[in-house]
């Protein structure tokens, strides 16, 4: 199948600017930014002593790199040799990541507030020598597991505590641990390229275990620079553009399209203070691109929404009626509707009535946003379509190297993943799991999990479930996680839950039933929330009225949403809080389904009779129903050099 070839419109400038044959490894490509563009902005971040945001050129990160470089030199680590880092989105952590790869050093990235025990899980199963925390409380808080780090021969702290001189102090006595900025030599050579082996690993990236222990994945700078370069392409990413950096940097995602795809392009990061700050780094830094989830936009759109409550009536009518010309205007440009009146008038909605309460959360000049993982619902998708912010929904697996597919501007139905990326050959088995060849496919597992096989033949097998139609991907479900009924009705659990915490009434929701005869749903809520719009709705008093509310409430928001069940029984948590700390969440606030059921399962087992849902039943790659039957696209890459 042909695929169409992305360009700029007419006066904007190209859409990568790092020739793909100039760079054959990832320090190659930050090499040939430094030496194309030294003096342009690279990264911006915010300085907490000087309270301000500040800017960093090409040529001054090209100068710390060398002495990272050297650093790394002095500890005598050898060429395949384990570096993690485990620190906050910042220019160091960039910074430390190419001066270990231009010395072939395997950068191994594990998430600032996962628990003790993955931690350690990730240091000992990759046998990591040297670690970058973030400050001295990240190796605090791995106190209860320290007596399995002794591997560790050195531990280097990013942002240490300072004293009133301003010098850095650490306070533990442990010889092992250094204020990385006394590390540093205090100056190193010129930056020099490396004509290094482009099939030479270049990180261990660790899934998030939300149903069992991290896996270690092995990607090489091919895998990783195919898929920056195709990201490029379907994101149409300029060189104005600017990024803001809010998901983790040990998110493979957001280090691929949120870093790499602007080094490409030339394009700033701007590195968020956090997910609390996003609303506040949204309107300082004033981004046009982001990557972010499912999870983080439903907040931001609760701030919205939130904004939108406090505003005048008028300022509400109109923001209602942009909402609809927009999705009409959208749906238009997408060839998804004919000529519409409505869509005309979506230039005045976005100038009159988007003006006062946009710019609170989004900014004046955010234009799309790349979102991967849970599809976003209906609503939402039309929430962000209709105040002139374009989600390019995508999917993304570790195992395949990053992203797999994504929606492209002018073909976007956000209901589907889009089209698969250039650099792919995509098939679904009989069963319609998603499969996956080519450049960007990880080489396999290590540590632990060297044994798993999840291939079938040369096919990478997703463990998505997947339908293909009009020419886009649309997920059904997971294979480890689907939702069949008893009496064969299916739902997409990942789906229904993004659909119900759209209400800013339920904070997190987990729902089961895979072989029972009904769904189920756990649902922490907003406690003030939650009692006073019950209270003024529900029909009737007492606990049962209140169970008869929710539901409503629930199966409310599922109520003409493909691919969802009703949901029968709930258990509401009130009191109970979710967090990465404490187990609940992943790093990237995805709920660890596992974790909800062991913690819970009494009450889950009493909404089924006294029994549990049945764990999915993943067939053997081996098992001749499940080989590739359908060809959904032959993409053997994109020979055009960028």
């Amino acid at each position: 199948m042909a695929k169409k070839k992305v360009q700029a419109s007419p006066g904007e400038e190209e859409s990568v600017v790092v020739k793909a044959e100039a760079t054959r490894t990832l320090d190659g490509l930050f090499f040939n930014r430094v030496k194309k563009a030294p003096s342009d902005v690279a990264f911006k971040e915010y300085d907490r002593s000087i309270r301000q945001w500040r800017s960093f050129s090409w040529a001054g990160l090209g100068l710390e790199v060398t002495r990272w470089k050297s650093g790394f030199s002095r500890e005598g680590l050898d060429p395949g040799d384990r570096v993690a880092i485990m620190a906050r989105n910042c220019k160091e952590w960039i910074i430390a990541e190419q001066a270990a790869m231009a010395l072939e050093l395997v950068v191994v990235p594990i998430f600032l507030h996962d628990t003790a025990d993955n931690v350690a899980f990730i240091l000992r199963d990759a046998g990591v020598r040297l670690a970058i925390l973030d400050e001295e409380s990240t190796w605090e808080a791995l106190e209860p597991v320290r007596d399995q780090l002794d591997d560790l021969e050195r531990i280097l702290i990013l942002h240490p505590r300072e004293s009133e001189s301003g010098e850095a102090v650490i306070d533990s006595d442990d010889r092992r641990l250094f204020a990385a900025r006394y590390w540093l030599p205090a100056e190193a050579g010129p930056l020099v390229e490396r004509w290094g082996d482009p099939r030479a690993p270049a990180t261990i990236v660790y899934t998030p275990g939300t149903s069992g222990q991290p896996k270690g994945v092995v990607l090489n700078h091919v895998s990783l620079l195919t898929n920056a370069r195709d990201a490029a392409r379907k994101m149409a990413v300029r060189r104005s553009d600017q990024f803001l950096s809010h998901l983790p940097l040990a998110s493979l995602l957001e280090r691929i399209c949120g870093v790499y795809v602007p080094m490409l392009v030339g394009a700033i990061v701007a590195f968020s203070r956090g997910i609390r700050s996003l609303p506040r780094d949204v309107n300082r830094v004033v981004p046009t691109m982001m990557v972010s989830e499912p999870q983080v936009l439903n907040m931001l759109n609760r701030e919205l929404e939130r904004a939108i409550r406090e505003a005048s009536p008028m300022d509400r009518f109109l923001y209602r009626a942009g909402i609809l010309a927009g999705w009409a205007n959208f749906e238009v440009e997408n060839k998804r509707r004919p000529f519409s009146l409505l869509a005309l008038l979506s230039p005045f909605f976005k100038k009159m009535a988007l003006r006062n309460l946009r710019p609170k959360i989004f900014g004046r000049r955010l234009r799309r946003v790349l979102v991967s993982g849970t599809p976003l619902p209906e609503p939402l998708a039309r929430q962000f379509v209709g105040i002139g912010i374009q989600p390019l929904q995508g999917y993304h697996v570790t195992e395949a190297g990053g992203l797999v597919a994504v929606n492209e501007v002018g073909d976007n139905d956000p209901d589907s993943v889009g089209r698969g990326l250039f650099t792919y050959h995509l098939k679904l088995a009989t069963s319609g799991e998603l499969m996956a060849w080519g450049d960007g496919v990880m080489e396999g597992y290590t540590g632990a999990a060297a044994g798993i096989d999840p291939w079938s033949g040369e096919w990478l097998r997703t463990g998505d479930i997947f339908e293909y139609r009009e020419n886009h991907l649309y997920m059904r479900h997971r294979q480890d996680n689907p939702l069949q009924l008893r009496d064969g009705r299916e739902g997409f659990p990942e789906l229904m839950e993004m659909a119900i915490v759209t209400d800013p009434v339920f904070l997190h929701a987990v729902v089961f039933g895979h072989g029972m005869d009904h769904a189920m749903a756990v649902v922490v809520v907003d406690t003030h929330l939650y009692g006073s719009v019950a209270q003024a709705e529900m029909q009737g008093e007492g606990e049962e009225a209140r169970r008869e509310w929710t539901l409503r409430r629930i199966n409310g928001h599922l109520l003409g949403i493909e691919n969802t069940v009703p949901v029968e029984e709930v258990v509401v948590l009130t009191e109970d809080e979710w967090t990465v700390e404490n187990g609940m969440l992943t790093p990237t606030f995805k709920v660890r389904r596992q974790a909800v059921l062991e913690v819970y399962r009494a009450r889950i087992a009493a909404c089924f009779g006294g029994s549990l849902p049945r764990a999915a039943e993943i067939e053997a790659p081996g098992d001749d129903r499940d080989e590739p039957s359908e060809d959904l696209e032959d993409l053997p890459g994109n020979d055009e050099p960028l």
